[in-house]
């Protein structure tokens, strides 16, 4: 197994198992692997979590304004995201994440 797969199973394993789904999930693998030396398999995670955590990030915004009211804020933070999926697009298919990324 790799450094880079035992950062994302780290990860998983901080989360929960009831999280490991979540979006937050890659936001923490890519956080940790940020700034690492990669290649191979490693790099494709990465890649990956790049994106991921790319509009995840911005969904999660949405949740959390929405959830605390901010109706405007949710909105923008929810358009950006939509955004991100579409500037992201060609990348999702290329690293595998498509399925990911749409859900």
């Amino acid at each position: 197994m790799t450094d880079a797969q035992n950062t994302y199973n780290q990860a998983i394993a901080d989360l929960g198992q009831n999280k490991a789904d979540s979006i937050e999930l890659y936001t923490k693998a890519y956080s940790r692997l940020s700034g690492l030396k990669l290649s191979g398999d490693d790099k494709q995670l990465y890649n990956k979590l790049s994106v991921l955590a790319s509009v995840s990030g911005k969904y999660d915004a949405y949740k959390s304004f929405s959830d605390s009211g901010y109706v405007t804020m949710a909105a923008d933070s929810l358009v950006c995201a939509a955004g991100r999926c579409a500037v992201n697009a060609d990348n999702a298919k290329e690293y595998g994440c498509e399925l990911q990324r749409a859900a």
